[in-house]
């Protein structure tokens, strides 16, 4: 089985991730064809991207079916788009280069580990390289679904690039290694998870309980300034100031025994 994936709720997960996409990407591009501001069209990073198809990992079933990078491109394929697609792994970058050039997708690649992706994109020369204006906003998706905790400093640093202040973030979390590694004296730095979302600086947040098989707590975490989304609690995606989304980011941000107490 390819590491974090499960023939239960990677499916579901796939799923919400190509129905906020949607919604998300609907909005944005309203927004970017008559505001003078904004950078015209949708902007996606995915900073975990994979190999974009997983071939057969669990009896047939996964598994030959998309990631995050071809699930984007499909949703995004009939709008104004830019897609920058990353993975630390070299075979990974050269499997999803190969599986891009099939599908006849088109996205700027690299090879680096989350940091210095987020250095990378948030340097001015590049910037001024790729949009020719740093006053006009970027507007679009910073998708991060790392096997274990996601760089918090790399996300943090995107979030605070003035140009990239209108970005959202959508984070797969593992709860329970967050949880388990706060709590371990051997590891230092590990912060609740409400405090490393708040250090994006959004003023929303939406979560997306976990699958009840799923004993790691991996949850999508929606950051972003938009307070209205309607459509998200049909998919399962609650704000966590409203009852439902507090219980459910209550069991991802503290221990039972925190809970308890």
């Amino acid at each position: 089985m390819t590491v974090g994936c499960n023939e239960r709720f990677t499916p579901q997960k796939w799923e919400r991730f190509k129905y906020l996409i949607s919604v998300h990407s609907k909005m944005v591009d309203s927004i970017t064809r008559s505001a003078r501001w904004a950078q015209r069209g949708y902007h996606y990073f995915d900073m975990y991207a994979g190999p974009g198809f997983y071939r057969n990992e669990i009896r047939g079933s996964l598994f030959g079916d998309y990631g995050s990078p071809l699930i984007a491109a499909g949703v995004l394929r009939k709008q104004q788009h830019k897609m920058f697609l990353n993975d630390a792994s070299q075979d990974c970058v050269v499997r999803l280069s190969t599986t891009l050039a099939n599908e006849h997708v088109a996205a700027c690649v690299s090879c680096y580990d989350a940091s210095d992706f987020a250095w990378r994109i948030c340097d001015e020369k590049w910037r001024t390289t790729e949009y020719g204006s740093h006053a006009r906003k970027v507007m679009g998706l910073v998708f991060a679904d790392p096997n274990g905790s996601p760089d918090w400093p790399a996300l943090e640093m995107i979030a605070g690039t003035q140009q990239y202040r209108q970005l959202d973030f959508l984070v797969n979390v593992n709860a329970t290694s967050i949880k388990r590694c706060r709590n371990s004296p051997l590891c230092k730095g590990y912060r609740l998870l409400s405090e490393s979302i708040a250090a994006l600086g959004k003023k929303h947040v939406y979560v997306w309980a976990p699958h009840r098989s799923n004993s790691w707590q991996f949850a999508l975490v929606f950051a972003t300034n938009w307070n209205k989304f309607p459509e998200f609690s049909r998919s399962g995606f609650w704000r966590i100031d409203s009852p439902e989304g507090q219980k459910i980011f209550n069991r991802l941000n503290y221990t039972q025994k925190e809970l308890c107490a």
